[in-house]
C-alpha cells in the first residue's frame, strides 16, 4: 500500500499506474491526519475504467454482523453510483 499527499498525487510516476497499485490520495495538512490514515488504510478502492462491464469490491469481512455488512453494502453502492455519475459527467 503506498499513501501520497493529495497535492501531488496525480504527477507520480506512471510506474505506480502500470503495475496497478495507485497510491492512495491523503491531505497530509489534515488537522485529523491520524484518523484519515486510519480511514485511508481501513477502506477499500475502486477503479473504474469504463472499459468493462463489471467491477469488483470488498465491502465487508465473515466476522462482520448482518446488520453491519449491509451498511457497507448500502454505502458503496451510494458512493459508487456518485463516482459513475460524475465519470459520465466528463
Amino acid at each position: 500500500m503506498f499513501l501520497s499527499d493529495d497535492r501531488i498525487c496525480r504527477l507520480l510516476c506512471s510506474h505506480f499506474y502500470e503495475r496497478k497499485k495507485e497510491p492512495l490520495s491523503l491531505n497530509q495538512q489534515s488537522k485529523k491526519l491520524a484518523l484519515d490514515i486510519q480511514r485511508t488504510i481501513q477502506g477499500t478502492t475502486i477503479s473504474i475504467s469504463m472499459n468493462g462491464c463489471c467491477c469488483m469490491a470488498c465491502v465487508a469481512h465473515s466476522g462482520m454482523a448482518a446488520d453491519e455488512i449491509a451498511e457497507n453494502i448500502d454505502s458503496a453502492v451510494g458512493t459508487i453510483v456518485t463516482k459513475l455519475r460524475v465519470r459520465k459527467d466528463r
